[in-house]
C-alpha cells in the first residue's frame, strides 16, 4: 500500500520519529507528512540550525508535533555517535528513518575518518546510527535505498571504489550496501526486536537527481515520501524492500548469506566495532 498525504500505513499518535536528512528532498516532504500525525519529531541535517530555522517553525505550526532539531555531519563518524547520544538521552524513539544521502560528486572524495564520502555518508553512518540506538527504537527502522541498487554489484574488496569511481557507481553501491545490510538484519532479528525494511521512493525532482542525470526528471518529493511512509505499514514483514510502495524482490546479491557475512566483515573493519555483537543483543 501507499501511503496518503495524512493517512499514514500505521497509527502514529503518540509516537516519536527520528528522520535523517530530514530538511530537503524527500527527507524535508516526509517530515512535513509526520508532523502532522506524531507527537514528537526528531529531525536530523547537516545545515547549522539558522539556515533551516523557517522550516522548523512550519513543522511546529497549530497542533502539529513538538521539533526538535539535531545537526551533525555524517562525513565525520563521532557526529554520528554524537547524534545517537541525543536522541537517546531525548528518550529514543519509535521509529527511525534512515534517508541521510551524501551529495552527488564526479570527484572521488575522502572523509576525515579516511572513507570513501558517498560510502560513509549513505551507508555506513546509517549502519552506526541503528546499532548504537537499536535498543531505543521501538518499533520500526526504516532505511531509505534505491532501485538502482538493482543493477550494482557489491565487489567487497572494493567497497569504497579506489579503482574506477563514478558518481553514479558509488550512489548505487552505497544504497546495494543498505540493502544487503538491511536482509542481514531481518535475518538476524526474525520475528523479535524493532522491525526493519528498506524502501525506494521512486525516481524524485531533487538536486540529487539532477546532478547525477541532467535533464532527467522524477516525481515530486511529496509522493516520494508517501512511499517512504508506505515503509511503516503494520503488515510488512520483517526484512520487507518496497519500490514505490509495493513489496518487491531486491537484487538477489543481497539476499545472499555469503555476500552479507563479507559485507558484515568489511563494515566491521571500517568501522573499526564489531556490529554483529550489537544485532545479537536487540
Amino acid at each position: 500500500m501507499t501511503a496518503t498525504e495524512g493517512d499514514n500505513p500505521m497509527n502514529l499518535t503518540g509516537k516519536t520519529v527520528l528522520v535523517t536528512g530530514g530538511v530537503t528532498g524527500v527527507g524535508e516532504a516526509t517530515a512535513r507528512i509526520l508532523a502532522r500525525d506524531v507527537r514528537r519529531l526528531f529531525v536530523h541535517g547537516v545545515q547549522p540550525l539558522h539556515t533551516v530555522s523557517d522550516l522548523l517553525e512550519e513543522l511546529r505550526g497549530p497542533g502539529q508535533a513538538t521539533v526538535e532539531y539535531f545537526q551533525a555531519d555524517f562525513t565525520r563518524l563521532s557526529e554520528v555517535s554524537d547524534l545517537a547520544r541525543r536522541v537517546r538521552d531525548a528518550g529514543g524513539a519509535d521509529i527511525l528513518i534512515n534517508n541521510a544521502v551524501a551529495p552527488a560528486t564526479n570527484k572521488r572524495i575522502v572523509t576525515s575518518d579516511g572513507i570513501e564520502e558517498t560510502l560513509q555518508v549513505n551507508y555506513l553512518a546509517m549502519v552506526k546510527l541503528v546499532t548504537e540506538l537499536h535498543d531505543v527504537i521501538r518499533h520500526r527502522i526504516v532505511n531509505v535505498a534505491s532501485e538502482t541498487h538493482q543493477s550494482a554489484d557489491l565487489n567487497v574488496d572494493d567497497l569504497q571504489l579506489e579503482h574506477g569511481y563514478s558518481a553514479f557507481d558509488g550512489y548505487r553501491r552505497s544504497k546495494l550496501a543498505i540493502v544487503t545490510f538491511s536482509q542481514w538484519v531481518a535475518g538476524k532479528l526474525g520475528e523479535t526486536g524493532s522491525g526493519i525494511v528498506t524502501v525506494c521512493p521512486g525516481l524524485t525532482e531533487t538536486p540529487l537527481l539532477h546532478d547525477m542525470f541532467p535533464g532527467l526528471h522524477g516525481q515530486s518529493p511529496v509522493e516520494a515520501a508517501k512511499n517512504v511512509l508506505a515503509g511503516l505499514d503494520d503488515a510488512l514483514p520483517n526484512g520487507a524492500y518496497l519500490s514505490s510502495g509495493r513489496i518487491k524482490e531486491p537484487n538477489p546479491i543481497a539476499t545472499n548469506p555469503d555476500t552479507q557475512t563479507r559485507l558484515v566483515e568489511a563494515t566491521n573493519a571500517l568501522l573499526d566495532q564489531d556490529i554483529r555483537d550489537l544485532v545479537a543483543k536487540w
